[in-house]
């Protein structure tokens, strides 16, 4: 059986154990979009999680690139 498969059941507690087991509040900070897209299989909060991250990697790659054409 693959486990990208079995849906979790208690998300919130399962991302609050991934917090307190690695010391990462990233999976903490998402439990609210989780919910808003219903994500009910890990690889989906995954997904959340990578989409957030690049999305705040190209905004501050656009900040800094308006910053370089002022100068």
């Amino acid at each position: 059986m693959n486990l990208r498969c079995i849906k979790i059941e208690h998300i919130d507690e399962v991302l609050n154990l991934m917090s307190a087991m690695t010391s990462d509040n990233r999976f903490e900070e998402v439990i609210e979009e989780v919910h808003e897209k219903e994500a009910k299989y890990m690889c989906e909060v995954i997904d959340i999680m990578l989409n957030k991250g690049w999305q705040e990697a190209i905004d501050s790659g656009m900040q800094q690139g308006m910053q370089k054409g002022l100068e």
